[in-house]
């Protein structure tokens, strides 16, 4: 459900446009170049996003660190430039639209049928590029069309990662890291996640937590499940607002939607411990 995002900015957690600004400003002016930054800046992009999921769930008291970043911060709805994900984030990453950017859906056609889009798709920098360009360190972990990973100055964790192929990482070595703190995770975690998208928005939120505490001057992390689980379970999880609902799925994947948003918040929560969203 790409047909809404939110904004949300404290000290140290940004909303999806102010580090394209703010980021872009200093990648144009060379005399900048060298200042040391303020401070980190994290940006958590949260696919699917709902104020309607959202706020029904604050009310019930559930997604506490969402709860506490937007009461300190600054929220705000933003007019998205597509539906499609990979256009939208695209989008957000370059500061650029569709037309320009270059990615305008989910796949390419080639004479052999169509393939997913990837970052060769991409006609213009992205922020990692910017901010490389510039000698500034950058994360990037899970965003959408980041396969194949791109040389950078820092890490990157391509958008299938989880799928075992080549290019999946910058550096390439970083692949064995990526690795063993998916494995750690997976050791102490005590919820089961349902579908590859879950499993791999909980790899970049458990390489997210374990980079945070190293010297970035961004870090963008991806988070896909909401919106995957938002498409087919939304009737479950706003019953009364449909005619028939079948009480079998109901009780099935009635939570679906709550327990994606949990798992984002989960995120946030270890992040804010670790003292960079406060």
């Amino acid at each position: 459900m790409a047909d809404r995002l939110e904004l949300m900015r404290a000290p140290r957690i940004r909303g999806l446009m102010i580090p394209i600004l703010a980021f872009g400003m200093v990648a144009c002016d060379p005399q900048q170049a060298d200042l040391e930054p303020a401070a980190p800046v994290i940006l958590v992009g949260i696919d699917g996003a709902s104020w309607n999921a959202i706020e029904s769930l604050w009310e019930q008291g559930q997604l506490p660190n969402i709860h506490a970043l937007a009461a300190e911060g600054v929220t705000a709805e933003i007019k998205p430039v597509a539906a499609a994900s990979p256009v939208l984030w695209t989008s957000i990453a370059t500061g650029v639209r569709p037309e320009r950017h270059g990615i305008t859906g989910f796949v390419v056609p080639t004479p052999t049928g169509d393939v997913p889009v990837s970052s060769e798709v991409r006609r213009v920098p992205a922020l990692w590029n910017m901010l490389s360009t510039v000698h500034r360190k950058v994360a990037v972990l899970g965003w959408w069309a980041s396969w194949p990973a791109e040389p950078i100055n820092g890490i990157m964790v391509s958008d299938r990662a989880t799928r075992s192929l080549e290019n999946a990482y910058w550096p390439p070595e970083f692949g064995v890291t990526f690795e063993e703190i998916v494995a750690r995770d997976k050791q102490t975690r005590s919820v089961a996640s349902h579908s590859s998208i879950a499993r791999q928005d909980r790899a970049s939120a458990a390489v997210a937590i374990d980079l945070a505490s190293q010297r970035f001057d961004l870090l963008l992390v991806y988070l896909r499940n909401v919106d995957a689980e938002s498409h087919p379970n939304w009737k479950y999880f706003r019953p009364d607002d449909f005619e028939q609902v079948d009480p079998e799925q109901l009780a099935k994947l009635g939570q679906r939607v709550p327990e994606a948003d949990a798992a984002v918040d989960r995120a946030l929560r270890e992040l804010r411990a670790l003292g960079y969203l406060d």
